[in-house]
């Protein structure tokens, strides 16, 4: 079984030091992470190269060969000389504020080519009227930082920002944003485009069973014409619909990582120990564990008996990860 944690552990210093001085026990991250064998960075799921269709799909939606841009709603907050983005999870958009927010867009944008979808308030897609060529960056990794670092690269960039300069103009007075601030709520200042591309030739599957509520794995689930389920409550809940091979895709901590919410950081890690890590080292199961660019961690049953490796809690391995990935990001 892999578990995909990726981004939930990619946490600030802040966040890492904050878990060490709780100091939690959580004796399954533990052994898997000190005894298991640490592997590079790797994806769970093949990469793909044009994720906006594919999640698209998994909302179920019919991509067909359109070229297609992930939009998604952000609010911009400035910082003394530049601009700080938050993405959707801090808005808490309704269903109709997206769907007003879309037809204004719809509205204005129509004589270029491109029509905005909104099947969840969260997450917006684009349809363009022709392939956009560029390098963009998934909103989730801008999502507190600065924007000018990760604005759109490559030959139509410059397309790109017009796009979303326009928008922010056009969201600046909407109805729903002055709702939204009149009640004390942050206004939805744009959108963040990424993952753009067309849906790719049909793969078949692996045998590969999927488990998620990310509509990107979902996607490609449908892609694959293979099995996926949304993600149970437990690991026995889990293993009564396990296939042989299975991808179990477990964010609940990447939104409090993101936001810096120590505390509900805290309690979703606890409950990936106590009802995934803990039942399954129980039950003698081999695991992959997917720590996104902190790298993979393989652990089987045999290796528990590595007594000559000291054991070190999860805001150890943190640390280290930490320091590693920073010394790297400055090369």
């Amino acid at each position: 079984m892999t578990l995909d944690l990726s981004g939930s552990l990619e946490s600030s210093r802040l966040l890492v030091e904050d878990l060490a001085q709780q100091a939690p026990h959580w004796p399954a991250f533990a052994r898997v992470l000190s005894r298991g064998e640490w592997l590079a960075p790797g994806p769970s799921i093949p990469q793909i190269p044009s994720p906006a269709p594919l999640a698209l799909l998994g909302e179920g939606e019919d991509p067909a060969d359109a070229f297609w841009l992930r939009a998604d709603p952000v609010h911009l907050r400035p910082d003394q000389d530049f601009l700080l983005l938050w993405d959707a999870s801090a808005l808490d958009l309704s269903d109709e504020e997206a769907r007003q927010l879309a037809e204004t867009f719809n509205g204005h944008f129509q004589a270029d080519g491109f029509l905005l979808k909104t099947p969840a308030p969260g997450r917006w897609y684009l349809r363009c009227a022709s392939t956009i060529e560029g390098e963009t960056t998934p909103v989730d990794e801008v999502t507190g930082r600065n924007i000018a670092h990760f604005m759109p690269r490559g030959k139509d960039c410059q397309r790109l920002a017009q796009l979303m300069n326009e928008t922010q103009m056009l969201f600046h007075e909407h109805p729903v944003n002055q709702a939204r601030a009149a009640s004390g709520q942050w206004t939805v200042s744009g959108v963040w485009p990424w993952g753009g591309g067309r849906l790719p030739p049909a793969e078949p599957h692996d045998g590969l069973t999927i488990f998620s509520d990310d509509p990107l794995h979902r996607g490609l689930a449908r892609w694959q014409s293979a099995t996926a389920h949304a993600v149970p409550g437990d690991y026995d809940q889990w293993k009564l619909r396990a296939g042989q091979r299975n991808l179990v895709r477990l964010d609940q901590p990447a939104i409090p990582a993101r936001h810096g919410d120590g505390p509900a950081w805290q309690t979703a890690l606890a409950d990936i120990e106590n009802r995934w890590l803990l039942p399954a080292l129980a039950d003698g199961q081999s695991l992959l564990l997917n720590l996104g660019r902190l790298g993979r961690v393989r652990y089987a049953p045999s290796m528990g008996w590595r007594f000559w490796r000291r054991s070190r809690p999860l805001w150890y391995w943190l640390t280290v990860t930490l320091d590693q990935t920073s010394d790297e990001s400055t090369q």
